[in-house]
């Protein structure tokens, strides 16, 4: 009886092991299957220039009009020319190029900030292995400040991430509109620049 019971369950470990291999080597496949479709066009590029500047090329948003639940995912790389930084905050510079001139500005932008989230996930090679963003709103990224100061989203370890000089990595973003976003936030043309708190 003891032996039955011992294979019975060396049986159901074996099943559970070919499982979670079958499962592992699945993923695999649908990612780099991913990476290799995205691998020359990253959608959005960010170069951390020599100076320590930021330069930003490039698109979230695509080309399709925007409503409310819509979604896209894309890839967003970062250059690194400047040398080794520990990336510890990110935030967006937003401009409103364009809306529905029947509402005011400061409504569009508010109601726009509080309906974007961002979602991204960082890897190298497009493949992707750490969630560091998970569907944070536009509001929480914004840079506002009218100085200096950062005051974009801080990246808690272990959020926070290294690049090495002349080295880049990889953020697979998902973009989303809430589905509650009201109808001031339909047909807007916004540019969106990131920008990054980094220690040396």
């Amino acid at each position: 009886m003891r032996l039955k019971k011992n294979l019975y369950i060396n049986r159901i470990i074996n099943i559970c092991f070919i499982a979670a291999l079958l499962i592992s080597i699945g993923y695999q496949f649908i990612t780099i299957t991913y990476a290799t479709q995205n691998q020359a066009n990253p959608d959005f590029i960010i170069t951390i220039n020599d100076n320590g500047s930021i330069s930003n090329t490039g698109s979230l948003f695509g080309k399709d009009l925007w409503y409310p639940s819509m979604e896209k995912d894309g890839i967003i790389r970062i250059y690194n020319n400047f040398k080794k930084v520990k990336v510890t905050g990110m935030g967006l510079n937003i401009t409103l190029n364009d809306y529905q001139r029947e509402y005011s500005r400061d409504e569009v932008m508010n109601s726009f900030l509080n309906s974007m989230e961002l979602t991204l996930e960082k890897g190298k090679f497009l493949i992707f292995q750490q969630k560091i963003l998970d569907r944070v709103k536009f509001s929480q990224l914004v840079n506002n400040s009218m100085n200096d100061i950062f005051k974009g989203y801080i990246l808690e370890k272990p959020h926070s991430f290294n690049i090495s000089k002349s080295d880049f990595i990889d953020l697979k973003y998902t973009l989303r509109m809430d589905i509650s976003a009201g109808p001031e936030t339909q047909n807007i043309d916004a540019s969106v620049e990131f920008i990054f708190e980094f220690e040396e």
